[in-house]
């Protein structure tokens, strides 16, 4: 999970999910199945922007 949407969980902070720029695997270049950055794992990117994960809720 992404340091926003981790930082987000917390109360008062859930719209940093909009914060999050790991929306997708970013590749190493010139390497077969090797990232150099994962995807955010966390559940709210699925989900309108007005739908953000509320506070204490399991991803």
């Amino acid at each position: 999970m992404s340091a926003e949407c981790t930082l987000a969980r917390q109360p008062g902070y859930q719209d940093l999910h909009r914060a999050c720029t790991q929306t997708k695997h970013v590749p190493l270049l010139h390497a077969l199945d090797v990232l150099l950055i994962r995807h955010c794992g966390c559940s709210c990117h699925g989900r309108r922007r007005d739908d953000w994960c509320e506070v204490g809720e399991s991803h």
